[in-house]
């Protein structure tokens, strides 16, 4: 009997609660003034300063990885120059003779090898202006293939599903962006050491979205790589002839177009770049 009575006083609670009329009054004056002593405090004590810290913290990081990108381009080009020099006096000495002749025509190979690629280099970092006209994707992906030189042990498959489809397209800037990709595609498979390389280039199209594929069969990108390969100076090869700019270039010019380009990879199996781009007419159009 003593157990239920207690029980039911634990459990009756009180209908309504109370509250003094001058709390309406004085709590928000005290808040007021809580929240002025505290921002004097930020201020007098310079509490700001921990989100100046933070930003300081960002930008040395990133001017450090930036130093470090820029130093790695410089060594390589200096071992290039000595590369140049050293093919100089090997066509000093054999003057006249094969060997001669082979190291001066190796001296231009070179030569313009670095030159193209400090070409590219150079365009990366210019404002990119986009100068559309409705056309064909095959054209400019037929144009870009034209352009470049592949092994014989590299096949090249082609599978356009949609051929017809057409985009608005600055010519000449995506089919740079395509003939970066295909020069990865080729550097890919030759460090893999693969006997049958493969590229497919693939042209689509779903809704308003043409869409461009460029695969190999290569060494792949790792998930770490992935996160950041778009970003300037990211480059998980060699610096000795590739210095990490082709694929930020080719993010700044397909985002200026409005549209996306994506990669998908896995590890010694493939990777995929994928771009898409808006349809010229609409979707009804094939």
């Amino acid at each position: 009997m003593y157990v239920y009575s207690f029980s039911q006083n634990l459990l009756n609670f009180p209908q309504t609660i109370a509250i003094p009329f001058y709390y309406y009054d004085t709590v928000p004056i005290v808040l007021l003034i809580v929240m002025q002593a505290m921002l004097y405090i930020i201020v007098k004590y310079k509490g700001l300063d921990t989100v100046n810290l933070f930003q300081d913290y960002m930008i040395q990081r990133n001017v450090k990885g930036l130093n470090k990108n820029l130093r790695s381009i410089f060594h390589s080009f200096k071992n290039t120059l000595f590369t140049i020099k050293i093919l100089a006096m090997q066509a000093e000495t054999g003057m006249g003779g094969i060997e001669g002749m082979n190291a001066i025509k190796r001296i231009q190979e070179v030569t313009e090898f670095s030159l193209d690629s400090m070409t590219r280099m150079l365009n990366s970092f210019n404002e990119i202006k986009i100068n559309t006209v409705r056309c064909r994707v095959i054209d400019i992906v037929e144009n870009a293939l034209k352009r470049v030189e592949f092994s014989e042990n590299i096949t090249i498959k082609k599978k356009y599903i949609f051929p017809n489809v057409e985009a608005n397209i600055d010519e000449y800037h995506m089919t740079e962006v395509l003939i970066n990709l295909l020069h990865n595609a080729c550097d890919a498979i030759n460090s893999a050491k693969r006997k049958q390389g493969i590229i497919q280039v693939e042209i689509s199209a779903e809704h308003e979205w043409a869409i461009i594929k460029v695969t190999d069969n290569g060494t792949g990108i790792s998930k770490k790589d992935q996160r950041n390969i778009f970003k300037p100076f990211v480059t998980s090869k060699s610096r000795q002839n590739n210095w990490g700019v082709g694929l930020s270039y080719a993010f700044r010019v397909v985002r200026a177009h409005l549209g996306f380009i994506t990669v998908d990879s896995i590890e010694n199996e493939y990777t995929t770049f994928q771009i898409l781009l808006f349809r010229a007419g609409g979707y009804e159009e094939i």
